[in-house]
């Protein structure tokens, strides 16, 4: 059958009917409509259909619970749950040997507070900031098997995907991503979302994930990021106002850019390359030649400024 018009006018106010309340779905809504259209197109191939409205509901309904269902999964794959955490017990003869706890609930930890407290779609941006910003690539991989490897995928999977034993595993991920007691390495990301709207995060987390694998191949971010300002303050007595404001940031934080020990210390460098990076990009969550244009730079550098004087080493 052919999508006319009509039917893909139809299928959009259903899906922004569908998402209604659902902010973090909002920016797909075209996208339902076009996946429940192929869906009938294909349907249609195979039988008739006769209510052509119910069917593009009843996909759009269906798709919008798989997604819903999809993100509850991530985010409780960013939760180091109690019974995956290892503590050391005395063995016999007074040595320390390494088992897993059992039982109790969720910890109150980093991710749990994020999830709890920000719109879900930063805790969507929060989780693909998590894994884009690990230095290494194996750091990269068992994060994302971690967040998006589905409901079934244990601490053991994780360990025996990626050569480690469970216990090493669980460890590795508290390290990471914290727990009650002890705040996980990418708590600094936790610090920069969390000081953005959700259109400049969703802005930062795009260059981030852009720049993965080059962030520790720059030469000089500062100097790209400053004389893109230079120009940039030509623009309006507002652009030189914001430009003032968010060269001193960055001279800031060239001045208290993190050493390179520690895995902290190494995502706070990245944290702050992708802010640099951000400054450069023109067209980013406002585009930086019109009104207030630089507004959202001076925003992502204080957040940056935020994340290096709370979790710098």
């Amino acid at each position: 059958m052919a999508i006319d018009g009509e039917l893909w006018d139809v299928a959009v106010t259903i899906a922004r009917q569908r998402v209604r309340g659902r902010e973090w779905l909002k920016a797909d809504v075209e996208d339902l409509a076009s996946y429940a259209l192929t869906k009938l197109q294909k349907a249609a191939q195979r039988e008739e259909i006769d209510n052509h409205e119910g069917y593009l509901s009843r996909v759009i309904r269906n798709r919008v619970i798989d997604l819903a269902l999809k993100r509850d999964a991530e985010a409780r794959h960013l939760v180091i749950a109690q019974d995956e955490l290892p503590i050391k017990a005395v063995g016999k003869g007074g040595g320390a040997s390494v088992e897993v706890r059992r039982g109790g609930g969720p910890v109150r930890g980093l991710s749990l507070e994020v999830i709890q407290k920000e719109e879900r779609e930063l805790m969507r941006l929060f989780a693909a900031a998590v894994v884009a910003v690990m230095p290494d690539e194996w750091d990269r991989a068992v994060l994302a098997d971690r967040i998006y490897g589905g409901s079934s995928m244990t601490v053991t999977d994780l360990a025996r995907r990626h050569g480690k034993t469970p216990n090493v595993m669980a460890n590795y991920l508290g390290r990471v991503l914290g727990s009650d007691e002890q705040p996980g390495a990418v708590a600094s990301v936790k610090t920069m979302i969390d000081n953005l709207s959700v259109r400049q995060a969703d802005a930062y987390v795009r260059v981030l994930l852009g720049h993965v694998d080059t962030l520790e191949l720059l030469s000089d971010p500062f100097a790209a990021a400053l004389g893109h300002l230079e120009v940039a303050a030509s623009y309006s007595a507002q652009h030189r106002r914001d430009a003032k404001l968010a060269i001193a940031r960055l001279n800031w934080l060239r001045g208290h850019l993190p050493n390179k020990r520690g895995l902290p210390n190494q995502i706070l460098r990245r944290l702050i390359s992708t802010a640099c990076l951000y400054v450069v990009e023109q067209s980013d969550a406002n585009d930086d030649r019109f009104d207030r244009g630089l507004a959202d730079d001076v925003a992502v550098l204080t957040a940056a400024f935020a994340a290096v004087r709370r979790h710098a080493g």
